[in-house]
């Protein structure tokens, strides 16, 4: 996790089953240290901006998984943090799925072929069946 320097980030992390080490991805408009099993999309403000809001209102939305439905497919856990505060939900995987889809063909944010490469990785991991175009 990012020292307190790093005033924003949007975590991804893969809470299914691990049969090999599957790197959460943190989006930040700052680079940073990464533990082992990370990985950095370092994004200008702007698209950092469109990113943390979609997330921000994906875990708005609710329908986040109770500890007794984690086995439930492949879930993944949203975070945002902003302000000193970090707001997540744990979605079931067909929302992961939806939420990833949403993520990657976000309007004006035109992902580096390098971060679509990460993203696309996740997306396997996470059991979910979305193309990813590069723009």
């Amino acid at each position: 996790m990012p020292d307190k320097s790093i005033g924003r980030w949007v975590r991804l992390e893969n809470d299914g089953p691990r049969n090999h080490p599957i790197p959460d991805i943190y989006i930040s408009t700052n680079p940073f240290k990464l533990g082992i099993t990370e990985v950095l999309l370092v994004l200008t403000p702007a698209k950092y901006q469109l990113v943390a809001e979609f997330t921000r209102s994906r875990i708005a939305r609710g329908g986040c998984l109770t500890e007794e439905r984690l086995s439930d497919g492949i879930p993944i856990t949203i975070s945002e943090y902003h302000g000193g505060r970090i707001e997540q939900c744990v979605l079931p995987q067909a929302s992961s799925c939806e939420y990833l889809a949403g993520v990657v063909s976000l309007p004006s944010v035109n992902w580096a072929a390098s971060d679509l490469k990460q993203i696309k990785i996740f997306i396997g991991d996470s059991g979910c069946a979305i193309a990813v175009q590069s723009k």
